[in-house]
């Protein structure tokens, strides 16, 4: 699924991420360009970490270099937990 210019921002970001453990008929999603910035980054990885579906996610051109460091704390927080994403199937740039 894409989802472009219909969620943006942070508070696109916590809409997405506040149903994102129920998506769980949706493997491949797109949410690149979408001015989300490093926060709604951090926020949507937060909430697909309690998704079990979703094996590819690409979050490209929306980091604002702001938050570097908690976007990669919240990347390996999500490789941790029960989401089937893997390093290799999230684009971030």
């Amino acid at each position: 699924y894409r989802l472009i210019s219909f969620f943006r921002g942070i508070e696109g970001a916590k809409e997405i991420a506040s149903v994102a453990y129920s998506m769980k008929t949706i493997d491949k999603l797109y949410l690149s360009e979408n001015s989300f910035t490093d926060q709604g980054i951090i926020v949507l990885l937060e909430g697909f970490s309690q998704n079990t579906g979703i094996t590819s996610l690409d979050l490209s051109l929306n980091l604002d270099g702001k938050n570097s460091e908690k976007v990669v704390e919240s990347l390996i927080a999500c490789f941790s937990s029960n989401c089937p994403l893997e390093g290799s199937n999230i684009l971030l740039f």
